[in-house]
């Protein structure tokens, strides 16, 4: 998963960009396994045949976007946004398991 800023995440909302953004802490535990769970979810769908290569997947430091943390009200993490065509239509809060976040995927692709 590529690493971005609060600049590239404004141009790639700008221009419209299908993209689910992992924010996390550096060193939170929570954030690790949430990670962890994303990417397993992620190659879970791939596998079970659900297109969500139609999203980029990013993440982004939240502590070295601190301007981020008003402007998409990002007050906890990990958090994860989805965006399409320059609008957020998903947000998901705080650590959940696997299962959850597939299912919460899967209603989006």
């Amino acid at each position: 998963m590529k690493k971005i800023n609060a600049s590239q995440i404004n141009e790639k909302v700008n221009q419209g960009e299908k993209m689910i953004i992992f924010f996390y802490s550096e060193n939170d535990d929570k954030c690790k396994k949430m990670l962890n769970n994303l990417n397993i979810v992620k190659e879970e769908l791939i596998d079970d045949e659900y297109d969500i290569t139609s999203f980029n997947f990013y993440m982004c430091d939240i502590e070295k976007n601190e301007e981020l943390i008003d402007e998409l009200g990002i007050f906890v993490t990990p958090a994860l946004k989805v965006f399409e065509k320059g609008v957020q239509i998903y947000t998901i809060y705080g650590l959940i398991n696997k299962q959850d976040l597939y299912n919460d995927l899967l209603e989006l692709i």
